[in-house]
């Protein structure tokens, strides 16, 4: 019995000892938890890395950045000199007179306090001091302030290059430029800092001459006057508000009295305010001003043109002549003159004579009442709105007559009458007799892809500028109507041109001293206001009194000054970001 209970008990051992892990099975345990145990060792180790040279990064970038803003302030308002010193060898400083040495110094003297600011390579560090100025002297350096930077202020530290140049001091631009290198551990930062002085100061390290009133001028000394806004253009009967900025030379600031004048008005209501406030008179008929400020009490003054629009006519055109009776027609209104700006492009839209059912909106839709008589004759007008108040406002007018009702079958159209997008402008498209809302589509982008898309419930289509400036391009939209099947789907082909420039005429044009030449010109395939466009010519006009040229948005204008002297130009348009895209004309002088 006892035997057989051992028996037992030896049989469950075995049975247990069998369902446990072999040494071959334990290996592999081992061996699959530390390829886990490492990798997430070294995913922490990676993000512990790029987290310390992230936080060195933005350390040495602050570093050099509260560098850059404590010299700016010891430097920028600097009233007498700025010296800089560098040493040529890197392991031999440079004593300065005043009894310190540095690697690199930079020294700043006002009238009551003189700057020391010295950088040592060992430490990698940037001080500074400050010393009292009077009578013309500095207060002078203590023995441990000679001998060491123990008693200087810390301004920084990790700067392992510090570079200062005051040798454009006696340039035109007077700046102070400093190259500094910020370490942080791993990583370097370097950036290079330039100072413009607000004043006239000199560049010297010597106190009798920084401190001679005759060596530089230290009181107001009026070099320039600025006038803003430059050339703007105002509408007859508006007015412009002008300022004047009066910059000084010496160490003190300029007073900023001026005296205003206005030149070349023609209207004697064209005045300029002792505020600067130019109004322009509502007869004015003078095409371009000149503002004068000068300096009270000196010769130095600025001056700026003023275009005054002058709208000449409206063109107005329509895409469909014969719109049906319970139709819709588009308008577009082109303002013709010299100097246009966006006000005076604006139109006011009426129709003539009044017949119940017809209206036209705000943006020159004309919608036609179902009940209006066909072969009705619809006059629409387009005033300028600049000059709705004058007693002969400039307008223009296009007449249509009204067809049958779901005549002429359904039809996209353009309020301009063709088919032809520019780059970066839009075009709108509208489905003519169809009597119901359509969703518009492109059908074929031609290659353009997301470079032009169209507003599907309004038919505008727009086109990116960075198009190809060399290539045709044809796209194709459709319109169906909402709810409609694709057999009654709309189509039409739009062009997209490559961009010129071209001239109306190849003959020379002639323009007489005094006067004003605007020559029209054609820019194809781009959205033209005419700031895209620069003017030039040969031989040059810059230099002469009272001449300039401009660019409109259909117009070369040629200023002529009173003293041009007979000569012949080749004037030059190009497109201020392509110049390959231009066209000469030639224009004689003479009187």
């Amino acid at each position: 019995m006892l035997e057989q209970k051992n028996r037992k008990r030896n049989d469950n051992f075995i049975i247990c000892a069998n369902q446990g892990l072999t040494l071959v099975e334990l290996i592999i345990a081992v061996a699959i938890m530390s390829i886990v145990l490492f990798t997430a060792l070294q995913v922490v180790l990676n993000a512990s890395k790029m987290y310390t040279k992230t936080s060195e990064s933005v350390d040495a970038q602050t570093e050099a950045q509260l560098l850059e803003s404590q010299l700016n302030n010891l430097i920028v308002d600097a009233e007498y000199s700025v010296y800089a010193q560098e040493s040529s060898d890197p392991g031999t400083a440079v004593t300065d007179v005043s009894g310190f040495s540095a690697d690199a110094y930079i020294k700043v003297f006002n009238n009551s306090l003189a700057y020391y600011i010295a950088w040592d390579r060992a430490e990698s560090k940037v001080y500074y001091l400050e010393k009292n100025v009077a009578d013309g002297s500095v207060e002078e350096l203590s023995d441990a302030e000679k001998s060491g930077f123990g008693s200087w202020y810390l301004m920084g530290e990790g700067v392992v290059g510090f570079s200062p140049d005051s040798s454009h001091i006696a340039e035109k631009q007077r700046i102070v430029t400093i190259k500094i290198q910020v370490n942080k551990g791993d990583v370097n930062y370097e950036t290079i800092q330039n100072i413009s002085l607000r004043n006239n100061v000199l560049e010297s390290n010597d106190l009798n001459e920084i401190y001679r009133d005759e060596d530089v001028e230290r009181g107001e000394t009026v070099t320039e006057v600025q006038i803003s806004p430059l050339a703007p253009a105002v509408n007859r009967g508006s007015s412009v508000e002008f300022h004047a900025l009066v910059k000084s030379g010496g160490s003190a600031a300029a007073s900023q009295s001026v005296n205003w004048k206005v030149n070349g008005a023609v209207s004697p209501g064209t005045v300029i305010s002792d505020a600067g406030v130019l109004t322009v008179a509502a007869d004015e008929s003078a095409a371009i001003v000149t503002v004068t400020a000068t300096a009270v009490g000196t010769d130095i003054y600025g001056q700026t043109s003023v275009v005054i629009p002058m709208i000449e006519s409206v063109l107005v055109t329509t895409g469909d002549t014969t719109p049906p009776a319970g139709g819709k027609c588009y308008f577009t209104a082109q303002v013709i003159g010299l100097n246009l700006n966006t006000e005076a492009r604006e139109v006011l839209w009426s129709v003539e004579p009044a017949v119940a059912g017809v209206f036209i909106s705000n943006e020159g839709v004309l919608s036609i009442g179902s009940g209006v008589a066909p072969g009705t004759m619809i006059t629409v007008h387009a005033t300028v709105r600049v000059t709705a108040g004058d007693a002969s406002p400039v307008s223009g007018s296009c007449s249509v007559t009204v067809g049958e009702a779901g005549t002429g079958g359904p039809h996209i159209t353009s309020a301009t009458g063709d088919y032809k997008l520019k780059r970066g402008g839009e075009f709108a498209l509208y489905a003519s007799g169809e009597g119901r809302s359509v969703v518009w589509s492109i059908v074929n982008d031609g290659g353009l892809g997301s470079k032009v898309s169209i507003d599907p419930a309004t038919g505008v289509v727009t086109t990116a500028r960075d198009v190809d400036f060399t290539q045709d391009y044809t796209i194709t939209v459709r319109a169906v109507p909402v709810g409609g099947t694709a057999a009654e789907a709309l189509t039409q082909t739009i062009t997209l041109p490559k961009v010129s420039i071209s001239f109306e005429q190849t003959e020379a044009y002639t323009v007489s001293p005094g006067t004003i030449a605007r020559i029209p010109y054609t820019l194809d395939g781009l959205e033209n206001t005419g700031m895209e466009l620069s003017v030039s010519s040969t031989p040059s006009i810059s230099g002469q009194a009272g001449t300039f040229m401009y660019c409109t948005g259909s117009e070369l204008v040629i200023v002529a000054g009173n003293n041009m002297g007979e000569q012949e130009l080749a004037v030059t348009i190009s497109l201020i970001d392509n110049a390959t895209v231009n066209s000469t004309v030639r224009v004689n002088v003479a009187n």
